[in-house]
Order: C-alpha cells, then sequence, then structure tokens
C-alpha cells in the first residue's frame, strides 16, 4: 500500500538574509544566517546548548529584534484576518491555572473577538484530534505534562497559524509520551502543512519529525549541515521507522555534522 500524499502546503515562506543576533556587551550569538524555507515545510534546528537555537527562534517570531539583517515572509495561500499567522510554543505549556482545559485552548479566539459558540466549537475540534475531548472540563493541575503540553499545542493550533514555532516543547516528557507526541504533531503537520520551525537537543526527535534538519555550530552560531531527510526517509512515519537501518543512517550523519561544527573539531 503506498502512503499517503502530503495535503497540499498551506504555510507561509521565510527568507532569512545577514541574521546576526549580538547581546549588549559584546557577546555575539550568531554569524550572519541567509536561509530560505518554503511553504509547508518542517524544518528542525538543532545544535550544541547555549549555541543560540531559542534565539534564531524568537527572532523569526519577532519577540527578538536582529542586530543586523533582514527577515520577510511570503504570503500564505490561505491568509485573511480571520486568524493569527504565528503560533509560538514554548518548553513549558503555560496554560492559565484558573481556566479550563477548553477555556485555555479557547483563549486566542476569544482574544481575537470570537464568539462564545464558535470559539467553544473549534477548541473542542481540537480537543477531539488530540484525544483530550473527555478533558475539557478538567483544570491544568489536574493533567499529567504529557496531556498539558497537548492542550497547549492545541490551544497554538486553534486559530490555524500559517507558521508554527516551538522551541524544545517535550524536553520535559519522559522518552515514550515524547515519542508519542513526536508521532501526533508528525501527523497534524501531514494534515495541515503549517509551515513548522521546531528546536530540539534530540537528534533521533530531530530526524523522526522533520523534513529537513539544519545543525549550528556553538555559539556564535553558524549553519554548519543542511539534511533534507525527506530525501531518505517515508512521508508517513510511524514508531517502526525507529528501528530502521535508513533511520540509524542519518541520525548518525546528523551526529557528525554536530560534532564535526564544534570548536576545536578537526
Amino acid at each position: 500500500m503506498n502512503p499517503p500524499a502530503l495535503s497540499p502546503a498551506g504555510g507561509t515562506g521565510l527568507r532569512l538574509r545577514g541574521v546576526q543576533k549580538t547581546f549588549p556587551g559584546g557577546v555575539r550569538v550568531t554569524e550572519p544566517i541567509s536561509l530560505d524555507i518554503d511553504p509547508g515545510d518542517f524544518v528542525a534546528i538543532i545544535g550544541p546548548s547555549g549555541c543560540g537555537k531559542s534565539t534564531l527562534l524568537r527572532i523569526i517570531a519577532g519577540l527578538e529584534t536582529p542586530t543586523a539583517g533582514t527577515i520577510t515572509r511570503s504570503p500564505s495561500a490561505k491568509s485573511d484576518q480571520s486568524h493569527r499567522e504565528i503560533a509560538y510554543v514554548f518548553q513549558d505549556a503555560h496554560l492559565l491555572p484558573w481556566r479550563t482545559v477548553l477555556a485555555n485552548v479557547a483563549l486566542p479566539l476569544e482574544l481575537a473577538g470570537v464568539s462564545r459558540s464558535k470559539r467553544d466549537e473549534k477548541s473542542a475540534a481540537l480537543l477531539r484530534q488530540v484525544g483530550l475531548l473527555e478533558l475539557a472540563g478538567r483544570y491544568p493541575s489536574q493533567l499529567s505534562g504529557g496531556q498539558r503540553m497537548r492542550v497547549s499545542l492545541a490551544r497554538a493550533m486553534v486559530t490555524s497559524p500559517d507558521l508554527l514555532l516551538l522551541d524544545e516543547p517535550f524536553a520535559a516528557l519522559d522518552e515514550i509520551t515524547r515519542q508519542q507526541l513526536d508521532e501526533w504533531l508528525r501527523q497534524l503537520w501531514h494534515e495541515r502543512r503549517m509551515t513548522v520551525l521546531f528546536v530540539t537537543h534530540s537528534i533521533q526527535e530531530a530526524t523522526f519529525l522533520a523534513e529537513r534538519v539544519l545543525v549550528l555550530s556553538g555559539r556564535p552560531a553558524r549553519i554548519v549541515a543542511d539534511e533534507r531527510a525527506s530525501a531518505q526517509l517515508p512521508a508517513e512515519r510511524t514508531a517502526s521507522l525507529r528501528g530502521s537501518a535508513t533511520f540509524a543512517g542519518l541520525t548518525h550523519t546528523l551526529y557528525q555534522r554536530l560534532t564535526d561544527g564544534q570548536p576545536g573539531a578537526a
């Protein structure tokens, strides 16, 4: 049986030219970075701790101002004024403890002025998709770590963003839960084809999730490798893929690119 075809790309494209960041005191976080990301691509970013992965993501999100360089976004074919174009998911779920699961997911729509009935309907549909509809009336303190992160992702997706930015969202979870959420996120992207940038320390997670993996050097960060995972791995990725020789070979290649890009490497 052939794997299902990818849905048409619905995300926004990115064009970075000479993007650089220097913090006060002269701490240079990145070298000038130039990069093109196609609409609907899934890009993972890996690199050593403190190399500037999260800073780069925050610059793309508009949460940090680059010291130099430009970032432009191409319009999405489905862009309109009914939703935010960018959603950002942090390592911590950042749920409001006094709001129910349903109310947390609905918050972006509430802030956008969407009617109560419409935002509850859309939020419930997202909770059903992530398998948490039966917990809609619970509060964050009544959820597990994996459940809280699924609520956070549902909240990010409720506005149907063109660009989804994730900063190590599963890092604090146990390995089984993390792999389950990797599979769920990959399937969600497969269906919706928003553009995704995913920062992670895990080479295996990057390999499993992404169509394309960018490897950054130590600070000041520069791109030392740009691997097209989709050229080697199938579009439909299941748990069994992690045990395949092709998967192991790609993770080894990425590990070598990562170690070769560190200070002192030959």
